[in-house]
């Protein structure tokens, strides 16, 4: 996954540019977090987006799907003395 590049889709339903705006500061939240794999997607007439990461999410406008790790357990963290 980390090897995959950017991927662009043009579909013929134009949503409003503030819709793309506000996904992409969810992005950039996600990239400040330490995500490196953000995905944003628009949604089609039917206010369906397809994603790569996460698949189909509906009832929406726009999507932005990242991953996040954070260590499940105590042992999980990593401690360099």
């Amino acid at each position: 996954m980390s090897e995959q590049g950017t991927i662009i889709e043009i579909g013929s339903h134009l949503w409003p540019r503030y819709i793309a705006i506000h996904e992409a500061g969810h992005a950039i939240a996600a990239w400040f977090l330490g995500c490196d794999q953000v995905e944003i997607a628009l949604a089609n007439k039917q206010r369906i987006a397809n994603t790569f990461m996460a698949g189909y999410v509906d009832d929406c406008r726009a999507v932005a799907v990242y991953h996040l790790s954070y260590p499940q357990r105590v042992t999980d963290i990593e401690v360099e003395y």
